[in-house]
């Protein structure tokens, strides 16, 4: 049999380098290796052509046969092996799945194939320990089955595997197949359906290749019966990327194989090997789903990035129970439990293992555990007493669901079929819910209009039947009963012709109709009612404004005036309603007056005219126009009601705020409804929401009432260029804005909490797309509950939005973030945070309500930026915005088109690109550090870039942008490095994320001292010399500064450097004294280098000095005679030479400099350029000479060819005494302030005499 194994250990390896294909056989019998016979094995190619092996191979040994490529072509061969230990030969091909030789009776061959490749080595393993290979079929005569493989097989102690596999023949496929050794085999079977017979003979193995079928029969026993529900196991539902897990079920072990598997997020967790094991492809959440039969159960799997990352198994909404133990909302089946820190992970298991629990999780923050239980054998209160006790165990606890307390909209059912869309652009359905949730105390609102219709019964409308006061009701229609003695003095006489609907019946229902009933839904259901019954009559108005003016302070304080007569600033009748008017107001009263509807300016028409002349009283007077959407177009723009020149709202600067006026759904005749418009329709608006508001805040002056209505309104633009969904015509102005009631609600309830840590907050959301799942949660995205279904609307654009509003009322929590879903799945398609805190709610005023618009299209990708010149503690990091811009002008743009709205931000404005926001995420925090942003400039981010203290990149779509992170921190504490990871985060949807790994460890810099020059004489620089060197990766920063003892030895200031990696530099630091010191004096200068990247790495050194003798330089002999000169080869110098030796007889080094002399004599000073030291300075400069050094070298000087005479002739000769200057060690010397010696001699070596007889050498 043959095998494809690696080389035993005696066998030498293959020679990687070697560049062709190679297949190498040897022969092993009993574990070691046998000659093979010449030509024992060779290939057979399709074409029946022999390629024969080298007897051996001499890297291998004896009895090794390779083929090389060069002799070998491409295609396919039989491996044919002929022994004289075997009779005949047998033909097998290699496997390239699992790399075994498998015997060939088809002759399919053996590929070769791809260059270069590492030898195949065969091994051949001669009879006496061979093994047998088995194929074993079963077979049913039942029903006649073949190849039952759904059970399992063995043979002796070895199991028998089945299913496809590579080089298995097809018909092979359904056997059980192995290896096994020769010799006979008892076969047992575990089978589901199946056993053996008692009679079953051994299996007898005796070849190299066993066939066999064998008859089972139908297992007597019946099958257990399966579990009435089903349950997935694990030991963790938690695993690391490229991690493995395998799961089960509570199904019996003898079914466990019927269980079908599946995941249905197979890009985060795939199926691996068997159907119930799982590998972590990509972070995610993914749900394993197991049936069995007729039934079926799931289970939530987190695949983390790996081990050192908190993991937090999402809450299940259906799982979340009420517990009566704890009296709080729980999730069923799981617990939160937190080890002691001194407990390691094989305890924590035991305990775990021990308890038959599961760990699902770790909290993120606090490092407890997720647990997961039976319920069926533990209760809650149980296991969580058991694990308390238990002393591993630091706490455990029920696992609390956070109830984020959500008030949803509530849309009366009047309100689903029609969806008035009045009720709409106010929020009114949000303010419901509020309204709904909290206490109030209903108010009076006093109607003057000319009538309610009154059924036959003597009853008026059924939606606000039994809120009428009688006693403060008044008739002042001349000929009827000032005070009503039943509603049916409240008749309207005249009701318009062609209609059923009496104008009072309308403009009361408007505001205070009931919920849930006919079909009309006022603002206010609560609201209690008055009526002064008036025809358009100065004289009726009059009586009715003299009545109500006592009732003020009975508590009726809102006055609606929408039919009264027509007056005008030049009647004298508007002074009779000043009058009136501000005495309501003086006794506490709101009037709220409708602006007509005769499409002109208020100021010379209707009751509003007047209001200038209430002076300051007018505070508490509200003058209300109208507005109107197109027809049949409830999402459309909202403007100024103007429906032909005729008839329309009425406009002026005296006008404070409007309200929906037009195809307004109210109460009409006969306890119908009616579709009306005008401003008698709008005003009631206004009077209902001020009722509410004063419910909520009873003491609140009326004046106060009027600014929060005005500041909480919609406001119109500014400018009507911007396109908005509420605007009004130029130069017709109808208020302010249009009222709103839900920002109102929110207004009063705020106010009313002030002074406690009770907030309430909107939020109005809208999306980039439909069909999303809304959820608040941590803000992670965890602990996830889903908002109201009633609130999830979800429409692009429009009011038709989603609106809930938050409170931490009650002791609950506001939530930390916005998570949108796609149904059935749970990936964030959106996040958001809120970060609700008293005082950002606050800065919220006058408008509680935060904006969400929910942008789902982007995408980012991060990448880090080559080094470069940059120091190492910075980093230069590319941005590419892959999202999609989106197409709704709500997102493109909403700033302009919603002025008003303080949760709207700059960065959102998508039309200039998303704005991503970067952070650095550490393992672990060093003390000190600190990280800075900066722009792609390397400068800070201007202040319209930064985001409540954090900055943002703003990148348009397509395009790519950089910043910088700068990193600072001791260097005691980075001096082993730090890793993290900078992420970018999109703060139009936190979602959208990208980040990269980030590493820093602070360049390594060495600071050691070169020569230097500390003990020379008073008047020589003290010279330290530096060797910095930058043996990190990256550029880094060095500050020198420098001190010196005594103090006024100090010269010159620090410097700083950059070096980059691997760059030396040498630094020269001079000190020493500025006058005359006595020989002996002593000094040092103090060295500190700092990096300014890494505060605390820090570099010291200390240079010594003491004021030296002065110089003793000698040169031999010091006296030099020469009879002849020479003349220069191409030059019109003659010279003489001598050998000469310079000695430094000080006790410190000497610096010598070229050409610096002092020559005198006759009969010409030579130029100092003609004096030269041969051999003594190389091709530098200067020249150091340490103490006690000896140079020999040659000392030559030269005269001009023309004081030279021809060797007959007579000479003159040439004396010069020569002094070699010796500068201090920077090569200066006489430097100022150092005055110079009284004898002006400066330190020189011992002069040199020089004699030469200036005739020119034979």
């Amino acid at each position: 049999m043959t095998q494809i194994w690696p080389p035993p250990p005696n066998f030498p390896p293959p020679i990687p380098s070697l560049p062709s294909y190679h297949v190498f056989v040897h022969a092993v019998r009993a574990g070691s290796i046998v000659p093979l016979d010449t030509d024992a094995v060779f290939l057979v190619d399709a074409s029946s052509r022999e390629y024969h092996a080298n007897h051996y191979n001499p890297h291998y040994g004896s009895g090794v046969y390779s083929w090389q490529k060069m002799a070998l072509p491409f295609g396919r061969y039989r491996l044919r092996i002929r022994l004289s230990q075997v009779a005949g030969g047998f033909y097998c091909y290699a496997d390239p799945a699992t790399g075994a030789l498998v015997q060939d009776p088809t002759w399919t061959g053996c590929p070769v194939e791809g260059e270069p490749r590492p030898p195949i080595i065969v091994e051949l393993r001669l009879p006496d320990d061979a093994q047998c290979r088995c194929a074993i079929g079963l077979d049913c005569p039942h029903d006649g089955a073949s190849g039952i493989v759904d059970g399992r097989l063995w043979a002796s102690s070895t199991p028998l595997t089945a299913g496809p596999a590579a080089g298995v023949p097809a018909e092979l496929e359904r056997y059980f197949r192995g290896r096994i050794p020769p010799g006979e085999h008892t076969l047992r079977l575990e089978h589901p359906r199946y056993v053996l017979p008692p009679a079953t003979p051994p299996l007898s193995a005796n070849a190299s290749l066993l066939v066999r079928r064998v008859q089972v029969t139908l297992a007597p026993t019946p099958e257990p019966p399966p579990p009435e529900m089903l349950r997935i196991d694990s030991a963790s539902f938690y695993l690391d990327v490229n991690e493995v897990r395998e799961f089960r079920t509570n199904v019996p072990a003898a079914q466990a194989a019927q269980v079908q598997w599946g995941s249905t997020a197979p890009q985060v967790l795939q199926p691996y090997g068997a159907p119930n094991r799982f590998r972590g492809l990509s972070r995610g959440v993914a749900t394993v789903k197991a049936r069995y039969r007729n039934l079926e159960a799931s289970a939530t799997v987190v695949v983390r990035r790996d081990s050192s990352e908190s993991v937090q198994q999402p809450v299940d909404p259906t799982q979340i129970v009420h517990d009566p133990w704890t009296g709080a909302r729980v999730v069923a089946g799981q617990v939160v439990c937190a080890f002691k820190p001194d407990v390691g992970e094989p305890q924590q298991l035991s305990l775990i293992e021990e308890l038959h629990l599961q760990r699902l999780g770790v909290l993120a923050g606090t490092g407890a555990y997720q647990l997961g239980f039976d319920p069926t054998q533990w209760s809650l209160q149980q296991l969580v007493e058991r694990l308390n006790s238990d002393p591993r165990v630091e706490a455990a606890c029920p696992h609390l669901v956070m109830d984020w307390s959500t008030i949803p909209s509530y849309v009366p059912s009047d309100a689903l079929l029609r969806r008035p869309w009045h009720l709409a652009k106010m929020e009114a359905y949000a303010a419901f819910g509020v309204m709904k949730a909290i206490e109030r105390e209903p108010q009076h609102v006093v109607f003057i209009d000319s009538g309610i219709w009154v059924s036959a019964a003597g009853e008026p409308h059924v939606d606000f039947r039994g809120r009428f006061v009688l006693n403060r009701c008044g008739n002042f229609i001349p000929s009827t009963p000032v005070c009503p003695a039943s509603f049916r003095d409240l008749l309207d006489p005249n009701p318009p012709q062609g209609t059923s609907s009496p104008h009072g019946n309308t403009v009361i229902g408007t505001a205070a109709a009931q919920w849930d009933n006919t079909g009309a839904v006022g603002i206010d259901p609560a609201m209690r009612i008055a009526l002064c019954r008036c025809e358009p009559s100065v004289f009726q108005t009059r009586a009715a404004l003299d009545r109500i003016r006592g009732w003020i302070v009975r508590g009726f304080r809102i006055v609606n005036m929408t039919t009264v007569a027509d007056v005008t600033s030049t009647t004298v009748y508007n002074k009779w309603y000043a009058a009136r008017l501000r005495a309501i107001v003086q006794a506490g009263g709101l009037v709220v007056i409708a602006a007509g509807n005769d499409n002109k300016g208020v100021q010379n028409i209707a009751l509003a005219s007047i209001k200038p002349s209430l002076e300051s009283d007018q505070a508490a007077v509200l003058v209300v126009g109208g507005t109107a959407v197109a027809p049949l177009d409830q999402q459309g723009p909202e403007t100024r009601w103007n429906e032909d020149p005729k008839h329309g709202s009425n406009y002026g600067t005296d006008i404070d705020i409007a309200a929906p006026a037009y195809d307004i759904l109210s109460t009409g005749a006969d306890d119908n409804i009616t579709v009306e418009a005008g401003t008698s329709l709008a005003a009631p608006q206004v009077s209902a929401v001020a009722a509410v508001v004063l419910s909520i805040l009873p003491d609140e002056p009326a004046a106060e009432v009027k600014k929060i209505l005005v500041n909480t309104s919609d406001r119109f633009p500014d400018s009507s260029s911007v396109p908005a969904r509420l605007s009004t015509e130029p130069g017709r102005p109808i208020g302010i804005g249009r009222v709103n009631l839900w920002q109102s609600v929110l207004y009063a309830v705020n106010k009313r909490a002030q002074g406690t840590e009770q907030r309430y907050v909107g939020l109005r959301i809208t999306a980039d797309q439909k069909g999303l799942d809304l959820l608040l949660a941590y803000a992670d995205g965890s602990n996830a509950e889903p908002l109201p279904e009633k609130s999830v609307l979800n429409r692009p654009t429009g009011t038709d939005a989603t609106r809930v509003t938050l409170t931490n009322a009650v002791g609950h929590k506001f939530p930390e973030a916005l998570v949108a879903r796609k149904s059935g799945s749970a990936k964030d398609l959106y996040r958001q945070t809120l970060r609700l805190t008293t005082a950002r709610i606050d800065a919220l005023k006058d408008r509680y309500v935060i904006t969400l618009r929910m942008y789902t299209g982007g995408r980012v990708e991060l990448a880090r930026d080559p080094q470069g010149t940059l120091p190492s503690n910075r980093a230069r990091f590319t941005i590419a915005n892959k999202g999609t811009a989106p197409a709704d002008a709500e997102l493109l743009d909403p700033v302009p088109r919603s002025p008003w709205d303080k949760s709207l931000r700059p960065w959102m404005k998508l039309a200039d690109g998303d704005s991503f926001a970067p952070s650095l995420e550490l393992a672990a925090t060093p003390p000190g550090l600190a990280v800075e942003f900066l722009d792609k400039l390397q400068k800070p981010f201007p202040q319209e870039h930064i985001e409540e203290g954090v900055p943002f990149v703003r990148v348009p779509f397509g395009a790519s942008d950089a910043f910088h992170m700068r990193v600072t921190a001791p260097a005691t504490s980075v001096a082993a490095g730090v890793q993290g990871t900078v992420r970018v985060v999109s703060l139009n949807n936190r979602a959208v994320v990208a980040e990269v790994p980030w590493s820093w460890k602070p360049a390594v810099l060495q600071m050691t001292e070169d020569e230097s020059f500390l003990n020379g004489p008073v008047r020589w620089w003290k010279i330290g010399a530096l060797r910095i060197r930058n043996a990190g990766t990256g550029p880094a920063r060095l500050s020198l500064s420098f001190s010196t003892k005594p103090p006024a030895w100090a010269w010159g200031a620090g410097m700083d450097m950059t070096l980059n990696p691997g760059e030396e530099r040498r630094e020269w630091v001079r000190f020493g004294p500025h006058g005359d010191a006595p020989v002996g004096t002593k000094g040092a200068c103090f060295v500190r280098g700092e990096n300014p990247d890494a505060p605390g790495a820090t570099y010291a050194m200390e240079f010594p000095a003491i004021v030296g003798e002065p110089p003793q330089v000698v040169v031999t002999p010091a006296a030099l005679h020469a009879d002849s000169v020479r003349p220069a080869p191409a030059t019109n110098l003659v010279f003489a030479e001598w050998p000469v030796q310079i000695e430094n007889r000080s006790a410190y080094p000497v610096r010598v400099v070229r050409d610096f002399w002092r020559v005198t004599g006759t009969p010409a000073t030579p130029p100092r350029g003609w004096l030269q030291l041969v051999d003594f300075f190389g091709a530098s400069n200067a020249r150091t000479l340490r103490a006690g050094e000896r140079v020999a070298c040659t000392l030559r000087v030269s005269f001009d060819r023309a004081l030279a005479v021809p060797p007959g002739a007579t000479p003159a000769t040439a004396k010069h005494t020569i002094a070699i200057l010796l500068p201090d060690p920077h090569g200066e010397y006489l430097q100022p302030p150092i005055p110079p010696p009284a004898d002006n001699k400066d330190y020189t070596a011992q002069p040199i005499s020089t004699e030469v007889v200036l005739r020119m050498a034979p």
